[in-house]
């Protein structure tokens, strides 16, 4: 009996290269053809950094403290009144009572000058751009944040500029909220770079002292004036420090002649 279950042909053989060949170079194609699709698809972040806190009854004074929400005539909390029935199924509704100031969002023109646009005139692409960090952390809190120190971070014309001062809001009941922000010529060098659009980690872009508050002086004005959005009371900037290609996302809900709107802030990074 001739053995034959070890035995390949040359014929065989080459049959069996060629499949192979085969195999790979569909492999290859395939490979090819999917690298391909995903390059007509849009690009999507590696990760994404929640710079929000959330929204609880309570977020007013956890942001400004009761000291200043008092003096200002603004109460602690809000309401959130949730509304449920089981007929003919259960179902869940809600009444959320906001504060558009208190917690993470946008100022728009009006909220400092009569007469001017609301949040709802915003265009989305205003609230949306590549990330410039500015961390400054480290002099005391009162101390202004200065042209000079603004310089030594490169900020281009159509960056989102956040400043990091690592804010600490007030805890007790009769304590002001003390914080850096922006002197007048630091904020008017930012808008004339020009950014798409400033925020910060604090109670405002302006510091609420004792003194007389004059708009034309502020830095509400050298950004709101122009069309720039201010935005206020981010949380978690410290997770930013040496990420590299990321785009600030914060879009407004659209009321009517809004003054300012809470926003869901998030950095998208590629």
């Amino acid at each position: 009996m001739t053995p034959t279950a070890n035995f390949v042909s040359p014929s065989s053989d080459i049959s069996r290269r060629g499949i192979l060949s085969a195999v790979v170079a569909t492999a290859g194609t395939t490979v090819a053809a999917c690298a391909a699709a995903d390059a007509g698809r849009p690009p999507l972040p590696s990760r994404i950094i929640d710079l929000s806190p959330t929204i609880t009854e309570d977020l007013p004074v956890r942001f400004w403290g009761h000291r200043t929400l008092s003096d200002l005539g603004f109460s602690d909390t809000t309401e959130f009144r949730v509304i449920t029935g089981s007929e003919p199924a259960y179902y869940s509704n809600s009444y959320y009572t906001l504060f558009n100031h208190g917690g993470p969002h946008v100022d728009a023109p009006n909220h400092g000058q009569r007469g001017t646009s609301g949040v709802d005139a915003y265009k989305l692409e205003s609230l949306v751009g590549p990330i410039t960090l500015i961390d400054a952390r480290g002099p005391a809190v009162d101390q202004r944040i200065t042209k000079g120190e603004l310089e030594r971070t490169r900020i281009n014309a159509g960056d989102v500029a956040i400043v990091l001062t690592g804010y600490s809001p007030p805890t007790g009941r009769d304590e002001l909220p003390r914080y850096r922000a922006l002197n007048k010529e630091a904020a008017e060098y930012l808008a004339q770079i020009p950014v798409k659009a400033f925020a910060t980690d604090t109670l405002g872009v302006d510091f609420w002292g004792p003194s007389t508050f004059v708009y034309e002086q502020s830095v509400h004005h050298s950004f709101l004036s122009r069309g720039i959005p201010a935005i206020e009371q981010l949380i978690n900037l410290e997770a930013l420090i040496g990420v590299q290609n990321a785009v600030f996302v914060g879009l407004p809900l659209k009321f009517k002649d809004g003054d300012g709107s809470p926003i869901r802030a998030a950095a998208f990074v590629y």
